[in-house]
């Protein structure tokens, strides 16, 4: 169940604006090398067969297969596979009531894929066993090569009150464990605020880490957050030492002039990181301030998707 914003429908929402997303990247005085391997990446950089370009359910159709404007035929992106949802928010507040879907979301079209899934469980209804089922019913109906967070950007995003530090890395490995010999690949989605600071609210090894990323104060300052994610996330993978496997579930720019190379820059990097890096999401948004609706008379930015499945993915 895919909703205009993204964090799902809330009784919680309040008029907190939404995320300043780069925040202090800028100052790390990281260079923005976008097709740069870094060293430690070099061994495994081969870029993953898997590794996809997607979008939220919304736009995905109007995305993928052009749109016919005033008898002019418009391209699209036949190439999109990747699939972001948001499921609902609980009831509340006062004793919210839990709405987890009964099974995992079907693509908009049979081909698309793999989904990318938020549900929002109430944490104590984790813990305390009510949600059991429910939870282990939802996995259990993910078909293979899927992905599941809860409560992404949480302490980014105006969330209730129990949604804290402590709460979501319990509830990290809570549901990390529940995944674990099952379709569903578990993982973290951060948004804006300090990387730091963020990355103490995940346990480590989880099935993938991920970033909402936008380039809202430019292209090299976006870039530069991208490098401090995937330097933060490195020594959370003690399995596969210094390698986890990263997503970009959200992914736009508010200045259209700049999509193509916003894009090209982002995709560049993540495959450069290699095998573990799953995919790209673009996210769309008509009252988003960050993305913005898409445009599919915008040319340039459909030819930048394309030459990112055919060129770079």
């Amino acid at each position: 169940m895919d909703t205009d914003n993204d964090p799902g429908v809330s009784a919680h929402r309040s008029g907190v604006s939404r995320r300043t997303l780069i925040g202090a990247a800028g100052v790390l005085g990281i260079a923005a090398t976008a097709s740069r391997a870094l060293p430690a990446e070099a061994a495994t950089a081969a870029a993953p067969a898997s590794q996809f370009l997607g979008s939220n359910a919304k736009v995905f159709t109007d995305i993928r297969y052009g749109e016919k404007i005033s008898g002019v035929r418009y391209p699209g992106v036949p190439g999109l596979r990747g699939v972001r949802i948001y499921g609902l928010q609980p009831d509340g507040p006062g004793k919210e009531t839990d709405r987890i879907a009964k099974a995992w979301p079907a693509p908009p079209v049979a081909t698309a894929g793999p989904i990318v899934y938020s549900v929002y469980p109430v944490p104590e209804h984790v813990f305390n066993g009510d949600l059991h089922d429910a939870l282990k019913n939802l996995i259990a109906s993910a078909p293979p090569d899927s992905y599941l967070t809860t409560w992404h950007e949480a302490l980014s995003l105006p969330y209730p009150p129990y949604i804290t530090s402590a709460s979501m890395y319990k509830l990290h490995a809570h549901m990390n464990a529940m995944t674990a010999g099952t379709n569903v690949r578990y993982g973290s989605i951060f948004g804006g605020g300090d990387l730091v600071t963020l990355f103490k609210s995940v346990p480590p090894n989880l099935g993938f880490y991920g970033l909402d990323l936008y380039g809202n104060e430019g292209i090299e300052k976006g870039l530069a957050r991208l490098e401090q994610f995937i330097s933060l996330a490195k020594p959370k993978d003690t399995k596969t030492p210094g390698y986890p496997r990263l997503v970009i579930p959200e992914c736009n720019t508010p200045e259209k002039a700049q999509r193509p190379d916003w894009f090209k820059g982002v995709c560049r990097r993540m495959h450069t990181y290699g095998a573990h890096s799953i995919g790209v999401l673009t996210f769309w948004n008509p009252a988003g301030p960050l993305s913005g609706p898409w445009d599919p008379k915008d040319t340039k930015t459909i030819a930048a998707m394309n030459d990112v499945i055919n060129s770079i993915f």
